[in-house]
């Protein structure tokens, strides 16, 4: 009877495993895309700390401080079909994806900036978000340009992009003193489908 018990205990246990791989791998259907903006403006600084910035890919920086913003348009038609769909996980996956610049008021590096976001399609959204810096050391005199990547990530509501053709993101800098470098790449929309 002690032998049956075990052999019962083992089995469960294999099915649970199974359970557990068959919905990891319903998971793994998913697909990641990504959405570049179509134009970018700003009213910022092209120039400060060039060529610095440069090494940082395609070039094209724009420092911003206090007052200045950067936007960008994007083509969201293809995200209409994910309005469709009855998985949250699809229907929430749209995000802003940041890959942008910071440095302290001299230029230096592992430096994190608040930054002001307002997503415009169908409505409106505002918040902030975190550009974070995690490099180290953490140095405020001027650093030639090291050290000043930052991401951060801001999830887009469906309410704004679902029914509308264009998205335009507006960032200002909301951390005194910080600047921030954006361009055209600096804004990528992340979204997952099927």
């Amino acid at each position: 009877m002690k032998r049956f018990r075990w052999i019962a205990i083992l089995l469960a246990g294999v099915a649970i495993v199974a359970l557990g791989a068959v919905s990891v791998m319903a998971r793994s259907t998913y697909t990641n895309h990504a959405i570049t903006a179509s134009s970018f403006t700003s009213n910022g600084d092209p120039d400060q700390w060039h060529p610095y910035a440069d090494h940082y890919g395609s070039g094209g920086w724009w420092w911003l401080g206090a007052g200045e913003s950067a936007k960008w348009t994007f083509d969201v038609s293809g995200l209409q079909v994910l309005a469709r769909s009855s998985d949250t996980a699809i229907l929430n996956s749209a995000t802003l994806n940041f890959a942008a610049l910071s440095t302290s008021p001299q230029g230096g590096s592992g430096f994190a900036t608040t930054i002001k976001v307002v997503a415009s399609g169908q409505r409106i959204t505002t918040g902030t978000a975190s550009l974070m810096n995690p490099w180290k050391p953490h140095i405020g005199a001027f650093s030639q340009g090291v050290g000043w990547d930052s991401h951060a990530a801001v999830p887009i509501p469906s309410s704004v992009w679902a029914g509308a053709d264009t998205l335009t993101v507006v960032v200002t800098p909301a951390t005194p003193g910080n600047w921030i470098a954006m361009n055209q790449d600096a804004v990528v929309i992340g979204y997952a489908s099927f």
